[in-house]
């Protein structure tokens, strides 16, 4: 099947891509840190937090904005976490522009007017 093929082509040039290397790099320099992993972790509590408060139509109580503000600030002094968050940004943008081309092929929509290519 050509189609398999392609994907199997894709997934290996993902695979290979600069943007997956140094996500991987970047994940396994923090998981080899306990305080940075740590860091990741409470960011990923608070964000589950703030993201539930949302949905269920509530906002935050003032301190726990605040101390999420602080978390996140703490966050991103640390060179290591951002580092990692950063690396993590740039492959998930990858993987929605593959995203995006896929789907607009198959809807059958033109890119060559919005990429410029």
């Amino acid at each position: 099947m050509p189609i398999i093929a392609k994907a199997m082509e894709l997934g290996t040039e993902i695979a290979n891509s600069s943007e997956l290397k140094s996500f991987r790099e970047a994940e396994a320099a923090v998981l080899a840190n306990a305080a940075a992993y740590d860091l990741i972790r409470q960011y990923q509590t608070g964000q589950q937090e703030v993201k539930t408060a949302r949905m269920n139509g509530r906002t935050l109580s003032e301190e726990k904005q605040q101390e999420f503000e602080a978390l996140q600030k703490k966050v991103m002094g640390n060179t290591m976490v951002r580092e990692y968050f950063e690396s993590q940004q740039r492959f998930d943008q990858v993987i929605q522009t593959i995203n995006q081309i896929l789907q607009q092929a198959i809807s059958g929509n033109s890119l060559c007017s919005s990429s410029g290519g």
